[in-house]
C-alpha cells in the first residue's frame, strides 16, 4: 500500500470447516478514502 490514512482498513476473511478449521478459502479486501490503489511496478 503506497498511501493511507487512519480511516483505510483491510479486511481478511477466512472460509474454513472442521474441528481443525481448515481453510478453504481466503479473500481480503479494503474499504476507506483511497478506493483504488495505483499499481507497484519495480
Amino acid at each position: 500500500m503506497e498511501q493511507a490514512t487512519p480511516a483505510d482498513k483491510v479486511f481478511m476473511l477466512d472460509i474454513a470447516y472442521g474441528a481443525a478449521k481448515t481453510i478453504i478459502s481466503r479473500a481480503r479486501f479494503m474499504s476507506g478514502a483511497v478506493a483504488v490503489l495505483q499499481a507497484i511496478q519495480q
